[in-house]
């Protein structure tokens, strides 16, 4: 659906022009277009996991209710322009909350914590077909059990897949929090690990995070008990299922919790999570670290910065490094480094502020997750219905660079639209002869005044009293149809 900015009123109002006009980064991504979007669960921090698709569309998880206005269980396919994949979706086989998810490089779909599969027990884990049905060659047999029994993290690496949760074992045999199947899905006989037959006990989530690095070395993140005391949010296992002493000692100088890690190419990793210092090192919420756990110095993250005096708690909860080193990071807080942020901001490489990043107010409740789309701009999930003073629903794109919208754009428009009481005081009605899916509004010198999302329907009141009086423009938009009026405020 094309994004009308700068509005010219000709004569009778037969004909508009776009003229040309920059959208910058951290802008919403006008090609997106999700209808009523995604609505959450009314729940601060529920999770809703997105997961990019190579065609520029993504997949979602979690704790949400409908998307679009139709009703969406817990895993769903969205094509790039906002819509619901519908072929992919009538495929999707399972039930049962979906916590954790991983695309593989042939297409197919790692999904964690399902319940069953095409009337069948599904085991916690699932693989999919790049269409949506049940991959028949992966069987976890029984599956997982004990704990809590939830799976929370899926990685494959190479032909084995990595799980971790809150279980006990794994087709009847030990596997505390952690297990490794082979592509069949049956256990790696050959891996053990250090949790296994140990007094240690994962609470409040168990393990949330699971990282596979290119030598073997697994990267788990989530909440490690042994009786009273906790030991740590993050440890390395060495490719045979061991310790890596020597990183577990190094990242035990942060003086919180690590809650997500993102591994760099050459071995760094960013570190984010409740700490506030590295030794003696300020790192409020964010550090980067080398492959051995050891602080790297050369990044000083404007988020030490932060004013943790705001009313609004201050909680990262995830972020993403685009290819050009740039770092997303979103959460629920309202200030860092003396600006209002709206739980969304940028840093350069370095961690300085990026001040090419646009956000205006930002998001009106919590994020909870970022990634990076397949065009380079971003998904953003959370419970959110909000964003920069739009209405929006939980899951957005935003754009990673600035955007040229289309210049000298002639467009003849359906008049077929009707608006009453006109000239209004303010509250008004639009009658439209298609499913109306937006409503802008401009003054006359082109300026975008207001942008609604409409849920589908032909009939929509809207109150633009607080405009003011003088001359307006309504532009009514629903599927390749549009359709423009003028408007009279008193």
């Amino acid at each position: 659906m094309k994004n009308f900015a700068i509005l010219v009123l000709l004569a009778a109002c037969h004909t508009i022009s776009v003229q040309a006009q920059e959208l910058p980064a951290g802008s919403l991504d006008p090609s997106f277009q999700a209808g009523a979007g995604l609505e959450a669960s009314p729940v601060l921090f529920r999770g809703i996991w997105v997961l990019p698709r190579p065609d520029g569309g993504a997949f979602i998880c979690g704790d949400f209710i409908s998307y679009d206005n139709e009703p969406a269980g817990s895993f769903r396919a969205v094509q790039p322009t906002g819509e619901l994949d519908a072929a992919f979706n009538a495929n999707y086989p399972c039930t049962g909350p979906v916590h954790g998810m991983q695309l593989l490089d042939d297409g197919r779909i790692l999904l964690a914590n399902t319940t069953q599969c095409d009337g069948e027990n599904s085991g916690k884990v699932s693989r999919l077909l790049p269409d949506g049905s049940l991959d028949p060659t992966f069987d976890p047999g029984s599956g997982f059990a004990g704990g809590n029994l939830t799976v929370r993290a899926a990685r494959a690496h190479g032909d084995k897949t990595w799980v971790g949760g809150d279980f006990h074992t794994f087709q009847g045999q030990p596997a505390r929090f952690l297990s490794r199947l082979l592509d069949d899905g049956s256990p790696d006989p050959e891996y053990n690990h250090m949790f296994n037959g140990a007094a240690y006990d994962f609470a409040n989530g168990g393990i949330w995070q699971v990282l596979v690095q290119d030598d073997d070395k697994v990267i788990i993140i989530g909440r490690l008990w042994t009786f009273d005391e906790e030991l740590f949010s993050c440890t390395r296992l060495n490719a045979d299922g061991s310790p890596d002493t020597e990183f577990n000692n190094n990242i035990a100088n942060l003086n919180g919790r690590i809650s997500r890690i993102h591994l760099y190419e050459d071995g760094r990793m960013l570190a984010m999570g409740g700490f506030t210092q590295y030794g003696s090192t300020p790192a409020f919420r964010l550090c980067r670290l080398h492959a051995d756990g050891s602080l790297d110095d050369t990044f000083v993250s404007a988020a030490n910065s932060i004013n943790t005096s705001m009313s609004v708690p201050t909680r990262f909860s995830d972020m993403a490094v685009q290819e050009d080193g740039k770092i997303v990071v979103v959460g629920w807080f309202n200030e860092v480094g003396g600006q209002s942020h709206g739980s969304i901001f940028r840093l350069m490489p370095d961690g300085s502020f990026d001040e090419s990043w646009i956000s205006g107010s930002g998001f009106n409740f919590p994020t909870t997750e970022v990634a990076i789309a397949a065009d380079g701009n971003l998904f953003v999930t959370g419970s959110f219905w909000g964003y920069n003073g739009e209405s929006t629903g939980a899951l957005i794109k935003l754009l990673s660079n600035p955007l040229t919208l289309t210049a000298n754009q002639d467009i003849e428009h359906n008049t077929d639209i009707l608006v009453y009481p006109n000239p209004t005081k303010g509250l008004t009605q639009i009658d439209a002869p298609f499913l109306i899916e937006h409503l802008s509004v401009f003054d006359v010198q082109g300026r975008q005044l207001r942008r609604l999302v409409v849920p589908k329907v032909q009939s929509w009141q809207i109150d633009l009293s607080e405009l003011g009086p003088g001359i307006y423009l309504l532009l009514a938009e629903g599927g390749m149809q549009h359709a423009i009026s003028r408007l009279l405020i008193e």
